[in-house]
């Protein structure tokens, strides 16, 4: 897997299919927030399949912990 946080984005990328994370916990941990016109309705991220491996971005809002509190949260989740 492959971390990038930006002042505006987490995107995690090349997660395996095989891989389970409990997303919505993990969004309700980081305080994700629907941004419209951003995602779906409802949802508080975006995610495609490529190659066969998932790739996942949220977008940052004041809402969130900072960046060390961030990589803390996925590190609990297996996403390192």
């Amino acid at each position: 897997m492959i971390i990038t946080i930006r002042g505006d984005s987490i995107d995690i990328t090349e997660i395996p299919s095989n891989q389970h994370i409990e997303w919505e916990s993990l969004l309700n941990e980081l305080k994700a927030e629907h941004i419209p016109a951003c995602y779906q309705d409802g949802k508080r991220m975006g995610a495609r399949v490529v190659e066969g491996k998932a790739h996942v971005f949220m977008y940052r809002t004041a809402n969130m912990p900072p960046e060390s509190e961030i990589l803390k949260i996925l590190g609990s989740y297996g996403i390192a």
